[in-house]
């Protein structure tokens, strides 16, 4: 149960035999309210508030409702500005610690961040931190509403959470559309920041196959199943995208981690021929991610780690395809140095079009065996 000024948070239950319990719950307007569980029907109290009603509840014993209530104007409210940067931190009145510590980590983590990631802060007027119980009801200690730029955080602070959260400005749908991408580029870059600036360090869990809640990562969307089944995957899911992409920034280090995430974000082509990286229109998906880290982060190490952690088995006869594709795009562009093959060859590549590219890159070996035939005989004649 939490009640102040600003905010209510507890749980309803009923009593009472079968079919002869009813529950009220009265709220005052003004006051925003959010009820998890059992249906109730909303009408209004004879006083004018709102009020929810459950009547003739079939089984009390199991019967039980979550509810919030919030009201935003009602908040204490605190700015940072951390260059251009505006953050309004918004926090239960006479939670002076929470505002304290939440201020103190955005001070220091934001212009570390900004300096990893690369890309300017992509809030456009300010970013907002609120202080509610609403993800911990849920399992989480936060969240990013990415539409509203609002980050809602539990009572208790946590420097990496703040961190991790504030890093969804950047890492969410509109960079990358898997998940365990956003997630595993937030857990990565918020350690990272940890390190550097909070002299803290951490590391994933065993991600084995043997771990409890392993899952392909590719099938890590939201959880089904029980309760502990779910928290399982999800403690599993954070955990292993956090192991592949920490993985991957190993191997490319911080410029090719810049590098990638700057091809993403301005829709850049991952293989680039002899001028200006062309525009793609592409999904930016999972295999998107693995061509970039390839491409242009030099992560050589990154289709094992999809193959062990990421695909599923539908996926792997595609992984061999574009296995075959890649090796003769090499043995291609090594034929000729300080030639780089047109988009013609490049863009079904990039689209995992694998047969067309297979069948332009035989093309281009023929007018490379005509290319070398005709230098030869021109040497030959002088």
């Amino acid at each position: 149960v939490r009640v102040n000024n600003a905010f209510v948070w507890f749980y309803a239950w009923a009593l009472g035999d079968p079919k002869k319990s009813t529950v009220r719950i009265t709220a005052p307007n003004g006051l925003e309210v959010d009820i998890q569980g059992y249906y109730m029907t909303q009408e209004t109290a004879e006083d004018g508030h709102r009020m929810w009603v459950a009547e003739d509840i079939p089984d009390p014993h199991t019967w039980s409702v979550s509810v919030e209530g919030w009201s935003d104007g009602r908040l204490a409210s605190a700015s940072v500005d951390v260059g251009a940067n505006h953050v309004s931190v918004r926090y239960w009145p006479g939670d002076t610690e929470w505002r304290d510590e939440v201020i103190d980590t955005v001070e220091r983590a934001l212009p570390e961040l900004t300096g990893i990631v690369g890309l300017p802060f992509p809030v456009e007027d300010q970013l907002v931190i609120r202080e509610t119980i609403l993800p911990n009801v849920y399992g989480y200690g936060g969240w990013y509403l990415v539409a509203d730029d609002d980050i809602e955080i539990g009572e208790y602070v946590d420097e990496g959470l703040v961190i991790h959260e504030i890093s969804h400005a950047w890492f969410n749908r509109q960079l990358f559309d898997s998940r365990w991408i956003n997630e595993g580029l937030a857990e990565a870059v918020s350690a990272m920041v940890l390190r550097e600036e909070f002299s803290e360090a951490t590391f994933p869990r065993y991600t084995g196959p043997d771990a409890e809640g392993f899952q392909k990562l590719n099938r890590w969307t939201t959880s089904n199943g029980s309760a502990a089944d779910a928290d399982e995957k999800e403690r599993y899911g954070y955990n292993a995208s956090w192991h592949v992409v920490d993985e991957l920034i190993t191997e490319m280090g911080p410029s090719g981690l810049r590098e990638v995430l700057a091809a993403a974000a301005n829709d850049e082509i991952a293989y680039v021929g002899a001028g200006a990286a062309e525009s793609v229109d592409e999904r930016d998906d999972w295999k998107r991610f693995l061509d970039l880290v390839e491409e242009r982060g030099g992560a050589t190490s990154a289709p094992d780690l999809f193959t062990e952690y990421v695909i599923i088995e539908v996926q792997a006869e595609l992984m061999a395809e574009r296995s075959e594709a890649r090796d003769a795009y090499a043995a291609l562009v090594e034929r000729r140095p300080g030639w780089a093959p047109s988009l013609f060859i490049r863009e079904p590549l990039s689209d995992w079009e694998f047969a067309v590219a297979l069948d332009r890159i035989d093309s281009a070996g023929d007018v490379l065996d005509a290319v070398e035939a005709l230098e030869a005989h021109a040497a030959e004649s002088g």
